[in-house]
């Protein structure tokens, strides 16, 4: 009877796990979707009523703020959230807040003052430099405020600003375009205005002024969250650093059209990475929930081996409608570029298997590893594409990737091996090896016939190895769950 009763708690424990990762996921999607689908959604729009010239200012203003904001924050809004989540009184997590806060701000001041100064006393001129400061400003600020709901639990209100934030960027620019039309500084006045709305929406939605009540500052609380935060920002900036490279080597050993290429053979892996960043917050929440579980181990290794097949299996069917989909969606001229897509494909799955090791870090509030572990991943990418591009072009560049971000995930087991031990299915291995080694022989087959039989390959092997997972996402969305 006893032991009835304990398999049918440990039964529940798994299902409400489970159900917790899936739940999150869909949740941190709502958010995260329409801020990422943004730029692909307004595109049309943007491209009709700018040159080239401006949307390619505003791109570079877009890339430069996404590089400077986790250099200039130190990525203080993950120490922010990861010691956020752990309190249990208003009072401590008041002292979080603050002293996260604080540090941030400083940090601001200090750059704001640099930026005048450079500003106002040499020739350094950019265009709308003022919106853009304020624009950056924001941003950060922005993303503060996202994980203090999140620290906060309050994932529904996080996932809300984020669409709400979207909304207002397509809603503000589409006014300031074509009415005002203001260009580039119509679309940074949506940018401003969004994250404004957003901010105060959250501010407001949490009640903030509760624990801002407690504002006391604290230089250990100050100096634990600078210290867990700023190793982490390699790995932020990780990704652009190996995209920034990889064009500087296309550039320098190639062309400029070979650039055109890569970027394109680039924006169906991006679609990837964007996915894997929203199932990375989900499972961020959950290794941590679950970091002191006497089943971690179980837990985290039955997780990964889900992501495993799931990731591998839907690349196949990416890499199996990848010509279709640029038959479709680019011009011609950039119809090459199928022969690059598939490794970069595997570099986003080899990326996502690294952040979920890299979660471990994080959970053990030890981030030193994942410093170590992005440089390195960098340095391999650098070298490698010194090496191969001059020797098989392009295909080199998207071979570095994969295989700097394949020696980012074998370096992060070992580390994290102190923290926990993932146990992965041999039987996957296997089978998704020798899959991937098929869909890569009739892709680069090339003719009608191959893409036929790898596209049906690519389906039926979805299906067959997602069954479980499929039959419960099915069973979940007839319930209205």
């Amino acid at each position: 009877m006893l032991k009835g009763i304990v398999t049918l708690l440990k039964i529940e424990v798994k299902m409400a796990r489970k159900t917790s990762l899936i739940k999150n996921t869909f949740i941190y999607a709502i958010g995260n979707l329409g801020t990422k689908f943004i730029g692909f959604f307004m595109l049309p729009f943007y491209t009709a009523h700018l040159s080239k010239s401006e949307y390619g200012y505003f791109d570079l203003v877009l890339v430069l703020v996404s590089l400077f904001v986790p250099l200039i924050s130190f990525q203080i809004q993950d120490g922010l959230y990861r010691f956020l989540i752990e309190q249990k009184d208003d009072k401590n997590k008041g002292l979080q807040i603050f002293n996260s806060l604080f540090a941030v701000v400083l940090n601001l001041v200090v750059f704001n003052f640099l930026s005048i100064l450079i500003i106002s006393y040499t020739n350094f001129n950019i265009q709308y430099q003022t919106t853009i400061i304020i624009f950056f400003n924001l941003s950060i600020i922005w993303g503060q405020i996202a994980q203090i709901s999140r620290g906060l639990n309050k994932k529904l209100v996080y996932s809300l600003a984020g669409l709400t934030n979207a909304i207002l960027i397509a809603l503000f620019s589409l006014i300031f375009i074509s009415y005002f039309h203001l260009g580039v500084e119509g679309i940074l006045y949506g940018y401003i205005i969004a994250y404004a709305f957003s901010i105060l929406y959250i501010v407001f939605s949490i009640k903030i002024w509760r624990y801002l009540k407690y504002s006391k500052f604290d230089f250990s609380i100050w100096k634990r969250t600078i210290m867990y935060s700023l190793p982490l920002v390699p790995n932020i900036v990780n990704w652009w650093v190996m995209n920034m490279f990889d064009r500087l080597f296309i550039n320098y050993y190639l062309s400029i059209d070979a650039n055109g290429l890569y970027a394109v053979a680039n924006k169906f892996p991006s679609l990837v990475l964007m996915l894997n960043t929203i199932f990375n917050l989900a499972w961020q929440d959950s290794a941590i929930e679950h970091y002191n579980s006497v089943n971690k181990n179980k837990y985290y290794s039955r997780t990964f081996n889900k992501l495993f097949v799931l990731q591998l299996t839907s690349v196949f069917v990416l890499i199996a409608l990848t010509k279709p989909m640029l038959i479709i969606l680019v011009d011609e001229a950039y119809f090459e570029s199928w022969k690059y897509v598939p490794f970069l494909y595997i570099a986003m799955v080899f990326s996502a298997f690294s952040s979920f090791y890299g979660v471990g870090f994080q959970a053990s509030k030890q981030t030193k590893g994942a410093f170590s572990s992005s440089i390195i991943g960098s340095v391999i990418n650098i070298a490698l594409n010194a090496l191969l591009i001059p020797v098989i072009g392009l295909q080199g560049a998207a071979l570095s990737t994969m295989l700097a971000f394949l020696m980012m995930w074998i370096i992060r087991i070992y580390q994290t091996k102190k923290y926990f031990y993932i146990s992965v299915s041999k039987k996957n291995i296997l089978i998704t090896f020798i899959s991937l080694i098929f869909v890569l022989i009739l892709y680069y087959l090339n003719m009608v016939l191959t893409d036929s039989i790898l596209i049906l390959f690519s389906l039926i092997l979805f299906i067959i190895m997602n069954k479980d997972f499929l039959r419960s996402l099915i069973s979940r969305l007839r319930k209205g769950k």
